[in-house]
């Protein structure tokens, strides 16, 4: 009777163990697919964060690049996977709740968010097991950083004041030569609210330029125009001194690139004009002189320097290669490690459609223009307080088109490089752009909510 009984209830054990197997198996697949799931999910977060770092360190201007960068970190991390969702965003300062309710400068950020969801498939799919989580798991991932001002920099504008600057955007009642002077009153403030609420000194240097850059000195209270272009010797003669070395501004056929670009830091290398042989010699010549603008040095007097921009006004061509060379050497003079040129302007340089011998194209495709003056400058040493030690400069370069799509000029892409030009359809979205790149190179996570 016990035996028999014993026989009963072992075939009851293998009854319900055969019976348990589905479940048991159920419960392997939801412990393995599942601990996978909790893995990728704190892993999409990590490379959450690391893309939205990287795009805080490289300002990436616009939703296409911002999203393919991040892109890239979201595929280092899941190789065998897809992307279904990618959504990143550049949120400014005025554009951030948070952030409007700082008032002080120093306090202020930008933010850089990014948000994405990845299809990965499951070691267990559902059509080889119906009890598995199915053939795909849907993860997704967001993270947030932001981006101070903690360091010191020397921000040198190089603005185009060419007769263009006069018209107005659509739906603008000023043109853009006012805005542009309102942004870099902005630009100003911000700089010196830094200055006052914190040990930084930051300088603002300005240099205008139409188809010259204009120099005021002091001892003889008289302006001096450079074009900073240096001639062929067998075009340096009494009527066209140096840098006055083309029949008209489209020929730059007779133009020294490479002396002219290897010179850009010998202050005694450029001959000057004097207005009277502006007029007498070139038929812009009346535009020219009209034009109200000229260099103002590296500075930290940000009253004056708003002072004197209020009066300036723009006319006549454009030749941008005048206010980089221009920029180049007001950056050299600053103290501070951090200096950033940045271009501003409302169109391509006159008579660009002469490519094979217009002067931009010259001095940057033949002679690294753009090259030559950040090398040079990442050449030269400072004092760094925070390491008392003499460490190389960190110069960049770049360029916002005004109501114009900059993005599109080869020459520019060349010059800055395709990542650091910037099309701003509006005064605010320049204003947004400058202080964004004059914020720290770096960001940090934002904290969490």
């Amino acid at each position: 009777m016990i035996n028999r009984n014993r026989r009963v209830q072992s075939g009851h054990a293998a009854l319900l163990f055969a019976l348990m197997i589905p479940l048991l198996f159920g419960v392997f697949i939801l412990g393995t697919d599942g601990a996978r799931a909790l893995q990728s999910k704190a892993r999409i977060e990590e490379a959450s964060e690391a893309a939205a770092l990287a795009i805080a360190g490289q300002s990436e201007s616009s939703q296409e690049s911002r999203d393919a960068l991040a892109s890239r970190y979201i595929r280092y991390y899941f190789p065998h996977s897809d992307i279904i969702r990618m959504e990143t965003q550049n949120i400014p300062c005025s554009q951030n709740q948070d952030c409007e309710k700082i008032t002080s400068a120093t306090e202020q950020y930008f933010e850089y968010t990014v948000s994405t969801n990845i299809e990965q498939k499951n070691w267990f799919s559902k059509d080889t097991i119906s009890t598995s989580m199915g053939n795909g798991l849907n993860v997704g991932g967001s993270a947030k950083a932001r981006k101070y001002q903690s360091q010191a920099v020397d921000v040198i504008l190089v603005a185009d004041f060419s007769g263009s600057m006069q018209d107005r955007l659509p739906g603008e009642n000023k043109n853009k030569e006012q805005q542009l002077i309102e942004v870099m009153k902005e630009v100003a403030d911000t700089l010196n609210d830094y200055n006052q609420h914190s040990n930084l000194k930051s300088e603002l240097a300005f240099t205008g330029f139409n188809f010259f850059t204009k120099k005021y000195t002091f001892d003889s209270n008289d302006l001096k125009y450079y074009n900073y272009l240096i001639c062929k010797k067998a075009h340096q003669n009494q009527v066209r001194q140096q840098g006055w070395c083309f029949d008209s501004y489209e020929n730059g056929r007779n133009i020294d690139v490479n002396a002219t670009v290897s010179q850009i830091f010998d202050y005694g290398a450029y001959d000057y004009w004097t207005e009277k042989q502006i007029i007498e010699n070139n038929s812009w010549g009346q535009d020219i002189v009209s034009a109200r603008f000229r260099e103002i040095p590296l500075t930290d007097d940000f009253s004056k320097f708003k002072s004197e921009i209020s009066h300036f006004y723009a006319k006549g061509g454009t030749a941008s290669y005048t206010g980089l060379i221009s920029g180049a050497r007001l950056a050299y003079d600053g103290d501070n490690q951090r200096k950033l040129i940045i271009l501003l302007s409302d169109g391509q340089d006159s008579n660009y459609s002469k490519a094979d011998d217009n002067i931009s194209s010259s001095l940057i495709y033949k002679g690294k223009l753009c090259s030559v003056i950040i090398s040079k400058l990442n050449e030269k040493l400072v004092y760094n307080d925070s390491t008392q030690s003499n460490e190389h400069v960190v110069s960049k370069m770049f360029a916002i088109g005004f109501g114009y799509a900059a993005s599109d000029y080869p020459v520019m892409q060349q010059c800055v490089g395709q990542g650091n030009v910037y099309d701003a359809k509006n005064s605010e979205a320049i204003k947004d752009k400058i202080l964004e790149l004059i914020a720290e190179e770096m960001g940090r996570l934002s904290p969490s909510d």
